[in-house]
C-alpha cells in the first residue's frame, strides 16, 4: 500500500510559496543567533499595532527565543511544571501561583503567526506554531522554518481541567500518525533599521532549472508538488550559488517591529 505523505510546513502563510524540504538548510555549527528578531512584527503600512489586533485584524509574527521553562509552587520540586514557549498558559500558571524557577533558552525560536481576518475568537484563524533556525550562507541571512507539533504529554494534566488540551496539527489521525513527514521550509532574510523583509524562493522557476539541468538538486514529485530531498550540504551549496540571483526570489512582506 502507498503511504500517503502530508508535508507540514509553513505553506500554509504563503499559498504555495515555500518549498518543503525533508532536510534542514543548517547544521548545528552553522546555526546562528540574532536575536535582533526578537518581537511582534505586522505589516509596514499598519500604524496602529493595536489596531492591527482589533476585529479587523492584519497578520502577526511573534518571535521569541525558543525555552524550556521550569515553574515551582512555593520552590518546591514536588510541584513543578515544565514547558516550552508554545505550551506555557500564563493564565493558569498565575492562577496557581506558580512562578519561575529555572529558563534555558535554545539557540533557535520559536515563531507564533497569526493570519490576518475579521473577528474575533472563534472566527479567528489560529495561530501557527514553527520552530525557526537562522543560518548565513554567502553573506546572506536564512530562515529555516520546521513545525511544532504537540506530544500526547499534557503537562497541566492533574493541576488544570482536564479540558485543557493543545491543538493537535494531525486533526485527529491519532493511529496514521507515521502517515504524516514533517517537512523544512525556508526563505532569505533582510534584517536592519527595526525592519523585516522576506523573500521567498520561486517554485517555479526553480522547478524549471531543475528540468532543464541548469542545476542538480534531488527532488520528488509528490502530488505534482515538488519536494526538496536533497542534503542539507547539497542545499547550502544550491543557496550559495543562486542566494543573490534576484530572478529567483519572491518579494514577500515588508514587516516593521512593534515591540
Amino acid at each position: 500500500m502507498k503511504k500517503n505523505l502530508f508535508f507540514l510546513t509553513v505553506l500554509v502563510l504563503f499559498s504555495g510559496c515555500l518549498l518543503p524540504s525533508l532536510h534542514p538548510l543548517y547544521t548545528e555549527k552553522t546555526i546562528l543567533v540574532n536575536d535582533d528578531i526578537i518581537g511582534v512584527w505586522i505589516d509596514n503600512d499598519i500604524q496602529d499595532y493595536e489596531k492591527s489586533k482589533g476585529f479587523f485584524s492584519t497578520e502577526r509574527w511573534e518571535f521569541e527565543r525558543f525555552a524550556e521553562q521550569e515553574f515551582r509552587y512555593k520552590g518546591s520540586k514536588q510541584y513543578n511544571l515544565v514547558v516550552n514557549n508554545f505550551m506555557r498558559d500564563t493564565s493558569i500558571i498565575n492562577s496557581l501561583n506558580y512562578e519561575l524557577y529555572n529558563s534555558q533558552e535554545k539557540n533557535f525560536y520559536a515563531l507564533k503567526y497569526f493570519s490576518g481576518g475579521m473577528g474575533k475568537g472563534l472566527f479567528r484563524r489560529p495561530s501557527e506554531k514553527m520552530i525557526m533556525h537562522l543560518t548565513e550562507i554567502g553573506g546572506n541571512l536564512y530562515a529555516n522554518f520546521y513545525p511544532w507539533i504537540p506530544d500526547d504529554n499534557n503537562p497541566y494534566e492533574g493541576i488544570a481541567p482536564s479540558s485543557h488540551r493543545f491543538p493537535n496539527l494531525m486533526f485527529g489521525y491519532e493511529r496514521f500518525q507515521s502517515n504524516f513527514v514533517k517537512a523544512h521550509s525556508f526563505m532569505k532574510l533582510k534584517l536592519e533599521n527595526g525592519q523585516l523583509q522576506m523573500y521567498l524562493f520561486d517554485e517555479e522557476k526553480i522547478e524549471n532549472l531543475i528540468k532543464k539541468n541548469r542545476v542538480r538538486l534531488k527532488h520528488e514529485i509528490v502530488n505534482d508538488e515538488l519536494v526538496i530531498t536533497a542534503s542539507t550540504e547539497e542545499l547550502r551549496r544550491f543557496v550559495k550559488k543562486f542566494g543573490n540571483n534576484d530572478d529567483l526570489f519572491v518579494e514577500g512582506p515588508l514587516l516593521k517591529l512593534t515591540r
